[in-house]
């Protein structure tokens, strides 16, 4: 966790100026870290209540596409998306009939305290259970699956 943060405060700070976005994100990551409240602010929680998919599906590169939601602790969702890229994949930023893989960042969204999902993770669990080989996995299986 700590290379974690500290890889995201280097980003943050490469340009020498802290955008109010980033402080927010910031201050979510040190509450994370920390387990304590954040005063002010909205709070995150793991993504275990999500409809992932179990089994954990053995991830492919090469064509598919592959679309992230949510916060994700190992860096800005671009960052994320080049990763895919340099293994011959695809990314798209809404779920469609052609996504193969919706990532789920590790941070969290406040909507999952009451066991509501945004609109991607939505249209995942719809296009899933019409029979469309859709997986929804969490950002650690993501990250496992790059750098075992």
């Amino acid at each position: 966790m700590i290379n974690i943060l500290y890889r995201r405060v280097s980003e943050m700070l490469s340009d020498g100026i802290l955008q109010p976005e980033e402080a927010d994100e910031l201050l979510d990551l040190l509450h994370q870290f920390t387990g304590g409240p954040a005063p002010h602010q909205r709070s995150y929680i793991a993504p275990t209540t999500l409809p992932l998919d179990n089994p954990l599906p053995a991830l492919e590169w090469t064509g598919r596409v592959f679309v992230f939601t949510g916060v994700m602790a190992f860096g800005r969702r671009q960052d994320c998306e080049q990763l895919v890229i340099e293994r011959g994949a695809l990314t798209a930023g809404t779920v469609t009939r052609k996504t193969n893989y919706l990532v789920v960042g590790s941070i969290g969204n406040e909507q999952w305290l009451n066991s509501t999902y945004g609109l991607k993770i939505k249209k995942a669990v719809e296009l899933r259970e019409s029979g469309l080989p859709l997986a929804i996995i969490s950002e650690d299986h993501w990250q496992q699956s790059l750098f075992g």
